[in-house]
């Protein structure tokens, strides 16, 4: 996490660094100025894409543009979290382990290389002065399953420009499709000319390809060996880790991250502590197991990281595994944030919750705001009095942003002292993320408070609203959970989210706040 100015990378931030090439004219700007001379599609098919290279990992495929010095850029997301990946040209040229050398998960960006091939690089050049309606074709590996796919190309208009002024990054819309597989590739003028690295689809509705002008400047600052995003090394380390590791309730959330083949039976114990509940789950955030016994066995079903995550620990527990695991020191974690402050932060595995602490004198309203596009951010605000949760409010999606996905929280403290801000997505990682606080305008609406229940002595949790429902866990006393919902009739049942999923409560064993407005929810079928 780095604290800085939310400032455009310009070319000119440049000239001391001595690069192994370099894509400009003679003007002082770090792009070419795009050609004017229309060609037939087959044409700029013949000219791009021998340059447009398929990118394989052991979890995911995706496309890469062959830039000058033997460099090839791509999405962050197409290569996370390897550190070298299996690159394949379009004549069938194979290279394995193709080093990652640089990541900016801000503008999901990664160059990798170098690599030494007699094929021709392309440039990256400036089309933001394209007219809207001009044909745009989008050249990459969409949906491929073969060991060495042939390049695909697909033809569009340019919608419009979309502008993430928060980091100074054009987006070109456009009609064409961008499936899985295409990441990383390239969007292609009418003229033949590479202007953007294609990324995403949204709502799959349209696509979206990051301006070429604006990502050369980072493209050349992480191959210097210097950080664009302000967030640090995210790379996940592999190898080492450990069979035992001691865990306390601030060990909530964390991840130990287990790296072993298909088909490796692993043994997972803790000790000494009860109530201990875990995820495992994959780089995708799909649950390989919800666990919350004090141990369980399983066997690896593919290749890529899993993530073993604490969901509750009650007191201090012994963690072993029969396999080694390497626990993530998370950056983000535990910062401090101040008024008026910027921080950039990344959602580094599924499930990653951001932690910040604020300070704030009582009756002092903030708005904060966690922009990105690569996460469907969410910001939870808690404050405590003592040992009470006083304040608790959530916001998803009411900051606007790129695709109106921003989180926002406007927030006025019932006390002074210390509050909690938590940072996280809906959607998978990498996602990094710009986190603001600002004092708030005198007319801005406060975000409503959330419901919730204090747990006053250890209670079962069910199915549904009643003791003729299953049990499907258990909450500790002075717990404190998020209420989704009340039971029809009499209202005695809460309906609470625990992690993923929701269970019921008996109302009468705990405290409820907030709840005046809760809806009612039928049960499930019992």
């Amino acid at each position: 996490m780095c604290s800085c100015h939310l400032g455009n990378v310009e070319g000119n931030d440049f000239e001391d660094l001595e690069l192994p090439f370099c894509f400009a004219t003679a003007s002082t700007t770090s792009t070419s100025t795009a050609t004017t001379e229309k060609f037939s599609s087959a044409h700029i098919f013949e000219k791009v894409s021998p340059a447009i290279v398929f990118i394989h990992t052991s979890t995911a495929t995706g496309s890469g543009v062959l830039v000058e010095g033997g460099y090839v850029v791509t999405n962050a997301h197409v290569v996370w979290p390897f550190n070298a990946v299996r690159v394949v040209f379009p004549d069938g040229t194979d290279y394995r382990e193709v080093p990652v050398i640089g990541w900016d998960l801000l503008v999901d960006l990664a160059v990798l290389g170098p690599i030494s091939t007699p094929v021709e690089p392309v440039p990256m050049l400036d089309g933001e002065n394209i007219s809207i309606g001009s044909e745009v074709y989008l050249i990459g590996y969409p949906g491929e399953v073969e060991a060495y796919p042939k390049t695909t190309m697909t033809r569009g208009i340019l919608s419009r420009l979309r502008e993430w002024e928060s980091v100074g990054i054009t987006f070109f819309q456009t009609d064409a499709a961008i499936t899985g597989g295409q990441s990383g590739g390239a969007l292609v003028s009418d003229m033949g000319d590479v202007i953007g690295i294609s990324g995403f689809s949204f709502r799959k509705e349209f696509g979206l390809a990051a301006s070429s002008a604006d990502l050369l400047p980072r493209v050349r600052q992480l191959i210097a060996g210097r950080d664009p995003s302000g967030l640090g090394k995210r790379q996940f380390d592999m190898e080492g880790g450990s069979l035992r590791y001691r865990l306390t309730p601030r060990n909530y959330g964390d991840a130990y991250i287990i790296n072993e083949p298909p088909g490796t039976a692993i043994e997972i114990e803790f000790s000494g502590g009860n109530d201990v509940s875990f995820q495992i789950v994959d780089s995708y955030g799909d649950t390989q197991a919800d666990v919350e016994t004090s141990s369980f066995s399983f066997v690896t079903r593919g290749y890529g990281p899993l993530f073993l995550i604490p969901q509750q620990i009650s007191r201090e527990t012994s963690l072993a595994a029969s396999h080694r695991l390497v626990q993530f020191d998370d950056p983000d974690r535990g910062k401090e944030i101040r008024v008026g402050q910027i921080l950039h932060g990344n959602i580094d595995f599924p499930t990653d919750i951001d932690y910040y602490y604020l300070d704030l004198a009582r009756d002092e309203t903030v708005e904060i705001v966690a922009m990105s596009i690569l996460a469907d951010t969410q910001i939870t605000v808690w404050g405590y009095r003592g040992e009470t949760l006083e304040v608790w409010l959530r916001d998803e999606n009411s900051g606007g942003g790129l695709f109106g996905l921003d989180a926002r929280v406007v927030f006025k403290a019932p006390h002074t002292g210390e509050y909690i801000l938590g940072v996280a997505s809906r959607w998978e990682p990498p996602s990094g993320y710009v986190l603001t606080v600002e004092q708030a305008s005198p007319t801005a609406r406060l975000t409503s408070m959330t419901s919730w229940v204090t747990i006053n002595t250890p209670v079962n949790v069910r199915e549904g609203p009643g003791t003729n429902y299953a049990v499907i866990g258990t909450a500790a006393a002075g717990a404190w959970y998020e209420i989704t919902g009340r039971s029809p009739g009499l209202g005695d049942w809460w309906q609470i989210s625990i992690g993923d999923r929701t269970g019921w409560v008996y109302g009468p064993l705990v405290t409820a706040t907030n709840s005046e407005n809760v809806q009612v929810v039928a049960p499930p079928d019992g």
